[in-house]
């Protein structure tokens, strides 16, 4: 069974450092997720930052 991703990490990583910072995490949690929905989710939050954008502003939007 798939643990999920670690949301309260992902949050807390993202209110310390904008989006250069956080493309190194994402790498890193992709190198260690082998599920495939989880690996999915980190890929398309990965590529997300990568264009620039906070993962906090596409939760907030996705909230409203």
């Amino acid at each position: 069974m798939a643990t999920g991703i670690d949301v309260a990490g992902r949050r807390a990583a993202a209110a310390e450092v904008g989006p250069e910072e956080l493309l190194p995490w994402y790498e890193e949690q992709l190198a260690g997720a082998t599920d495939t929905d989880e690996r999915a989710q980190l890929q398309e939050l990965r590529d997300w930052v990568a264009a620039g954008n906070s993962p906090d502003s596409r939760w907030s939007a996705l909230q409203s």
